[in-house]
Parts: structure tokens; sequence; C-alpha cells
């Protein structure tokens, strides 16, 4: 009998953006850094699905069409997700008068890639280590 060895599943990451152009970029920058992502155009379409995996990685849009935002959503999944990441990215520094939930990041657009990277990788790592610990 042959006995395979599967590769780890990639480390899950919500998306929210509301500009389609700019969450397709996104899309392929995450999972060029080895994650699966799962986009929304919405922080209410985010949050509805919230429960239904564990994240390793929530990067939300401050400013997003419809009754939540994304830092209604980085709130909650801080509250309800304390080993996820959290990213919230803006180019309106007017929203962020008010302090991030403690352990959410904060990321002024625009941004160099590298900034992006190195804001991301340690989080794909350390979920993945805290899934499949060596």
């Amino acid at each position: 009998m042959k006995h395979t060895i599967s590769p780890p599943p990639l480390p899950p990451v919500m998306l929210v953006e509301d500009e389609p152009a700019l969450r397709a970029i996104l899309t392929f920058m995450l999972e060029d850094l080895g994650a699966v992502v799962t986009s929304f155009a919405t922080a209410a379409e985010g949050l509805a699905v919230l429960s239904t995996q564990e994240w390793a990685l929530v990067v939300t849009d401050v400013r997003t069409p419809g009754p939540v935002n994304g830092l209604a959503l980085a709130t909650t999944v801080r509250a309800s997700l304390p080993a996820a990441g959290v990213i919230v990215m803006s180019g309106f520094y007017e929203e962020m008068g008010r302090p991030l939930p403690m352990g959410v990041s904060f990321l002024p657009k625009p941004w160099p890639s590298e900034s992006f990277d190195q804001m991301v990788m340690p989080v794909l790592v350390q979920f993945s280590k805290r899934i499949y610990p060596e």
C-alpha cells in the first residue's frame, strides 16, 4: 500500500475590499504568499461568514458599503477570533481618530507591497505553526 503525505492546508484569509481591481490584486498578493483567500466587497458579507472557519487573517478596508464598516468587522474579529491576525487598511485618516482594538494592525493606503508582505507573512507563519506544531 502506498502512503502519501498531504501538504498542510494553506492559511485561510478573509479579504474585504469594495474596489474590484484592488480586491483582485490583493487576492493575488495573498495567494502568492501562500494563503487561500475568500474575498468580499462589504464588511457585512465578511461578518456573515466569520464563524464558518478558523481564519488565519482578516484584511479589511475601513470604508466598505453597507451598514457595517471595516472597523466594526475588525472589532468583532478581535473579540470572537482572538488568534486571528487583523489588518485594517485605509486612505482616509480622519476615520482613524479612534484607537483600533488591541492586536489590530493599521496599513495606510497607498502602501508599498513590501509593507503589506511584512505585515502578512508573520501572521501566516504563526497560523501554520499553531495548527501544525513541529
